[in-house]
């Protein structure tokens, strides 16, 4: 999960929303790949995730354990290391270090996520990226 804006943080940790969490993570992550002037595809992968209903043939949430791994890591360096094509035309994100290490290792690119957000911002433009975070937190309080 990235960490990164206080309000993912909140519902993940505060609150115990880990879906909601997820859920305004896939949504700029959607926004992000809809206001794209270049043909990308986003793959966003969970350890375990019941999130579903993302049908954008461009934008597919994956989950670890569903692919018979214990963590995202795990898959993810499996991904970068059994498919080079996926891998050169790929961004992962990440701020663990040791999940960096192993990926750099086989020549993938690694972006943190901060600097993935901040493009996500750029992309879909502030107003938007702000709408997204408060349309998870007002359906928190319901």
């Amino acid at each position: 999960m990235l960490y990164i804006e206080k309000e993912m943080r909140d519902l993940s940790i505060r609150n115990r929303n880990k879906i909601k969490a997820e859920k305004m993570l896939a949504n700029l992550a959607l926004a992000f790949i809809q206001k794209s002037t270049n043909e990308l595809n986003l793959k966003l992968m969970f350890d375990s995730t019941s999130l579903h209903g993302y049908t954008d043939f461009n934008f597919e949430i994956l989950c670890a354990r569903k692919m018979g791994f214990n963590i995202a890591d795990d898959a993810l360096v499996h991904i970068s290391q059994e498919n080079p094509e996926t891998r050169d035309s790929s961004i992962f994100v990440t701020s663990d270090r040791e999940l960096i290490s192993r990926l750099n290792s086989l020549g993938s690119f690694v972006m943190k996520p901060k600097a993935f957000l901040s493009r996500v911002k750029e992309q879909i433009g502030e107003n938007d990226y702000e709408s997204i975070l408060q349309q998870q937190l007002v359906l928190l309080e319901e």
